[in-house]
C-alpha cells in the first residue's frame, strides 16, 4: 500500500493511489472542489466500517438491502486539535433485528483497521438505526 501526496502550491494538495486515482486536498474551508484532511480521515473510518460491518452482517444471515455510514467528529479547541470523539452512525434497511445488527457492528469494528489505528483517547460513540424497506 503506497500513496503519494504532491505539493500544488499555497496550501493545495493532490494525493494518488497506487491506482492513479486522485484527490484534491486543501485545509482552507473555501477550497469547495478539495477535500479537508479531517474529512478523510472520517471517510476512511466510514468506508472501513462498511468494508467489515457487510460481511458480518451476511454471515449473520442478515437480509441487508441498503445501508449507509454517517461519521461526525469532534475536534479539541487546543491545537493540535486533535477528534476528541467520533460518532459512528448505520442507517441500515432490510429484513433484519436489532441484535444481529449490533453484533454485525461489533464483529466490523472489531476488523476494521482504520478504527484500530486511531488514538485510543478518542471516545468513539456507535448507533444505528433500522429503517423500514
Amino acid at each position: 500500500m503506497k500513496t503519494k501526496v504532491k505539493w500544488m502550491g499555497e496550501q493545495s494538495y493532490v494525493a494518488v493511489d497506487n491506482n492513479g486515482l486522485e484527490v484534491k486536498i486543501s485545509p482552507k474551508p473555501q477550497q469547495n472542489d478539495m477535500l479537508k484532511p479531517p474529512d478523510l480521515l472520517l471517510m476512511s473510518l466510514g468506508s472501513c466500517t462498511g468494508l467489515f460491518f457487510l460481511p458480518a452482517a451476511k454471515e449473520l444471515g442478515l437480509a441487508i438491502e441498503h445501508f449507509e455510514v454517517v461519521v461526525t467528529g469532534e475536534k479539541a479547541n487546543n491545537p493540535p486539535k486533535l477528534f476528541s470523539s467520533i460518532h459512528i452512525h448505520i442507517d441500515v434497511w432490510g429484513k433484519v433485528t436489532e441484535d444481529k445488527v449490533e453484533k454485525a457492528i461489533e464483529k466490523g469494528h472489531d476488523k476494521c483497521f482504520i478504527l484500530h489505528s486511531l488514538n485510543p483517547d478518542i471516545k468513539i460513540k456507535t448507533s444505528f438505526e433500522l429503517k423500514n424497506s
